[in-house]
């Protein structure tokens, strides 16, 4: 009875292995196709935290979500952006009230496809009655939207790694896309290999609020000024600026704070109190929780004092200087080779509205206007007083 009953057990033991060797590369078959998805989630962590090499960032781009796909140009017929994915950038700048500076900046923003966000318009979200200077008031908004959490998923800041760009408002523009500057970003990152979360500061010519130019404005303001200049490594842009800061949002909550501890006033110049938390840094008393860099090489921030961008002469080429590249509609910062993509002109403004104005026209063309027109709706949908104040493209106007 045994004897007989072999061969259907060996049939039953092949028929098992044969089963289980079907059911194995079914699945390898499935796994095979999970590798996109996989690659690219370990993308998006790696590039969070500084890691990708040069030949990562060209295979998987880095995209902003709260902005068009600059890679894809599927959004070109003007349907908004997606926000199904949380964006690993987000874009702000303060300002009270609603000009034509302001009308200027947010119109690059859109030319740009940058989903900027505006703080400050709305009165009541921000008690500033005991604030007198504009400056300040930008230092305590920004402060508030980093340390509160209902206020920082309104602006869009969905993780502690989101990376975040505040800037002045009225005398900014935007050059270049969200992509571009976070590439930037990320390569500062790679380069200064920080050991603590990267805050990336702009930085000027000028020691302000201590000198302008050569003239003292505080007492001993020279001598301190010097501090600055040893870090610059041959850059003339020695000094902080700022205009424009950018870094993880739990970092930029980090400094904002200790900013804030630092005043002695609640009116205190948010400029001289940023530095003074540089100068700390400097004098070995760093944060644990940030390492301040400036942009001394205006790889994302270009400021606009004692360059060619300050006057007239703004689309000729200077000599170790800056100014406006008309034909590929870029700035262009000669001292270090770099096409930087956020620009204040902390200088004279007289030629921030053409700039502007160029910028818009190009996004207005055939080709762009209609993901213009969508990224416009989406921005000023978040702020009536734009809708009400500025006219359709009112930089080129």
């Amino acid at each position: 009875m045994k004897r007989r009953h072999r061969p259907f057990v060996f049939t039953w033991c092949v028929a098992a292995f044969v089963l289980c060797t079907l059911y194995n590369s079914a699945l390898e078959r499935r796994v095979a196709h999970e590798p996109v998805r996989s690659r690219g989630h370990v993308t998006r962590v790696r590039a969070d935290y500084g890691l990708l090499d040069s030949t990562e960032a060209e295979s998987h781009p880095i995209r902003n979500e709260a902005s068009f796909g600059a890679t894809s140009g599927s959004d070109i017929d003007g349907d908004p952006p997606s926000s199904s994915k949380p964006a690993e950038i987000v874009f702000m700048m303060y300002s009270d009230h609603v000009n034509e500076g302001l009308c200027a900046a947010v119109d690059t923003a859109v030319a740009v496809k940058i989903d900027l966000r505006i703080v400050g318009l709305d009165h009541d979200e921000f008690d500033m009655q005991a604030v007198r200077n504009v400056k300040t008031k930008k230092l305590h908004a920004f402060l508030k939207i980093l340390n509160e959490q209902e206020l920082r998923d309104r602006y869009g800041i969905t993780s502690d790694e989101t990376i975040v760009s505040l800037t002045d408002a009225n005398d900014v523009l935007y050059a270049q896309s969200a992509e571009n500057v976070l590439a930037s970003y990320r390569n500062l990152t790679r380069r200064v290999s920080p050991e603590r979360a990267l805050v990336v500061v702009a930085a000027e010519r000028n020691c302000w609020p201590y000198m302008d130019g050569d003239q003292e404005l505080q007492r001993g303001g020279r001598e301190y000024c010097k501090k600055f200049e040893m870090k610059a490594r041959g850059s003339s842009y020695k000094y902080l600026n700022s205009g424009g800061l950018m870094g993880p949002a739990h970092a930029m909550a980090a400094l904002y704070r200790d900013v804030r501890s630092m005043m002695q006033s609640v009116d205190d110049d948010d400029q001289q109190v940023i530095k003074s938390a540089y100068a700390k840094q400097i004098d070995n008393k760093a944060s644990p929780m940030y390492t301040i860099a400036l942009d001394h090489g205006a790889e994302i921030f270009q400021t606009g004092w004692h360059t060619h961008l300050e006057t007239v002469k703004y689309a000729e080429p200077e000599t170790n200087g800056a100014y406006y590249d008309a034909a590929r509609g870029l700035v262009v910062n000669t001292e270090h080779n770099t096409t930087p993509s956020i620009v204040h002109f902390n200088g004279g403004k007289v030629a921030f509205i053409s700039i502007a104005r160029d910028v818009v026209r190009r996004a207005l063309n055939d080709d762009y206007k209609g993901a213009y027109n969508a990224t416009r709706r989406l921005v000023y949908a978040r702020s009536p007083q734009l809708e009400r104040n500025c006219s359709l493209g009112s930089a080129s106007n």
